[in-house]
């Protein structure tokens, strides 16, 4: 499940719940840790380092993927990572 979560393999409009379920708490991790981590510039900076995608092209991304889990998995985490991941657009 791991494997076919990862943003490489994942298909947020066709997979399957319990493969979602992983991604999302994997995404819910991720923007928790980054949006803690927002004040410090060099945390920051490093983590960006890490995106698969083009710097430009991550708040894009990010936010079409929440919206996907919103659709796909209507709860509390969805909505969550859909909230942090838009003020982290906005920061």
């Amino acid at each position: 499940m791991v494997e076919a979560s990862s943003d490489a393999l994942a298909d947020t409009a066709n997979g399957e719940p319990k493969v979602l379920r992983v991604s999302l708490a994997d995404k819910v991790h991720n923007a928790r840790s980054f949006l803690q981590d927002l004040p410090k510039p060099d945390v920051v900076e490093s983590v960006r380092s890490r995106f698969s995608r083009p710097l430009e092209r991550t708040p894009w991304y990010c936010v079409s993927l929440a919206d996907k889990f919103r659709q796909r998995l209507p709860s509390q985490l969805a909505d969550e990572v859909h909230t942090i991941v838009e003020a982290l657009d906005r920061a």
